[in-house]
């Protein structure tokens, strides 16, 4: 669940739905492990693929699981219109370990200034709204609302926010993602 707040996706097929992610070069341990997770739901391996973004091509490392009923859940969990939207429901199903593979996909650490920024970009100000005040009841943190290039929010956690939310997910963070929480 963490990995659909942040890289994956969850695509609607006829009948039910599958579940995507795709990773740099750079993260492909990261990605494996995720394979690994989902192996049971896979027909292949990872494979490597290039995209064009703003004109230029990547590579890619994809995963893609064949569809399967219970990706339905978290598709309608998810999307509105086809649309991936942040919901508390959604937020409420969150555990260190999930959240530990959010940070990883959508997190960044400033080792000069010791803080966690969360790069929600694609969600609304309200979506944020609905965020910050999750982890504040929930997690005793309180991120503030980032506003960049005129167009993209962000969660920023300060550093002693910063501090608490790598000891909820620190056990989970898999070792080749530990400079996500400035390791």
């Amino acid at each position: 669940i963490g990995s659909t707040f942040g890289d994956a996706y969850i695509r609607q097929r006829d009948k039910n739905c599958n579940f995507r992610v795709s990773h740099s070069p750079l993260q492909k341990k990261y990605l494996l492990k995720k394979y690994k997770i989902m192996k049971e739901f896979t027909l292949s391996e990872p494979k490597w693929n290039m995209r064009e973004v703003n004109g230029r091509f990547i590579e890619t490392l994809e995963l893609a699981t064949f569809t399967h009923p219970v990706f339905n859940y978290y598709r309608k969990l998810f999307y509105k219109n086809g649309v991936k939207e942040i919901s508390r429901e959604a937020l409420d199903l969150l555990n260190p370990r999930s959240l530990a593979f959010w940070l990883c996909d959508d997190g960044s650490y400033d080792n000069k200034q010791g803080y966690i920024v969360l790069c929600t970009n694609s969600y609304s100000i309200r979506e944020h709204k609905i965020m910050k005040e999750y982890f504040n009841e929930i997690w005793n943190l309180d991120p503030t609302i980032g506003f960049r290039d005129k167009k993209y929010y962000y969660l920023r956690f300060k550093q002693e926010d910063s501090k608490r939310l790598i000891k909820i997910v620190e056990l989970f963070v898999p070792r080749c993602m530990k400079y996500k929480i400035g390791e």
